[in-house]
Order: C-alpha cells, then structure tokens, then sequence
C-alpha cells in the first residue's frame, strides 16, 4: 500500500511541475509593455519605404513609440496613412511635425518627431479618422 502512495505523491508533483512551467510559458509569452500610450495617425503624401509595423517613433532622438498600422488611404491614393503609439508623457501638439529618418545603412526607417515650443494646441481629430492627424514628411 505505501509503494502506491508514493507513486501518487510522485505523480502530483510532476502535474504540479508541468503546469507552473506551462503558466509561466504564457506569461513569457505575452506582451509586457507597461507603457501608456497616446495613439496619432501620421499621414505622409512621399514614400515611407522602409517603414514598417514596429519601427520606432523618436522624439528628438529619444525612443517614445511604435508604429502600430500602416495603411493606404482608399479615397486619395497619395496618402499612405501610419498609425503610431507615443508614451503620455511626450509633447505631441497641433504643429508637431513627423518625418521619416533612415537609420543607417540597414534601410530600416524610423519616425522622427518634433515641436515648437510656442506650440501649445492639441493635436485636432479630423472627421472619420480613428486618431488625431498629424502631417508627415518623407
């Protein structure tokens, strides 16, 4: 009877062993971005090539985001639309102007950010646009 119950204590600890190391597989697994973001659609009328879901946004050199979608407009074929997230904390205003800078010669492309200090307006929301809108430079 006791060689049975060892082989019950045996079996519940390698089931408990399998699942802890299962959870923390998914907790690995997932996202772990505790940033809070504000969300912006940059829209660009140049080229973005290079520029790809994931590439940084920098504001003055510094990383503050990420580009989460990149699409074409369906009603003007000359803007190319980029969805980017930017942590709370960064000075994004009405004239804050982005453009594109290629990161050495990976051809990799990130967004660059920049705002006048006299800038003091929030960036507008134009209609049927999930975001506000802020002007884009190839």
């Amino acid at each position: 009877m006791e060689k049975s119950a060892n082989y019950f204590v045996v079996g519940v600890f390698v089931s408990a062993a399998m699942l802890g190391i299962f959870l923390f597989l998914i907790w690995l697994a997932s996202p772990h971005d505790e940033h809070k973001y504000d969300y912006y659609t940059v829209a660009f009328t140049d080229s973005v090539g290079g520029l790809e879901v994931g590439s940084d946004v920098t504001y003055k050199g510094v990383k503050v985001g990420k580009v989460t979608k990149l699409r074409l407009v369906p009603s003007n074929s000359e803007v190319i639309e980029a969805d980017i997230g930017v942590e709370k904390t960064t000075p994004v205003r009405a004239h804050t102007k982005a453009t594109l800078d290629a990161q050495g010669i990976t051809g990799l492309v990130r967004i660059e950010l920049a705002t006048e200090n006299s800038d003091r307006e929030p960036p507008a929301r134009k209609d049927g646009e999930q975001y506000p809108v802020l002007e884009g430079k190839g």
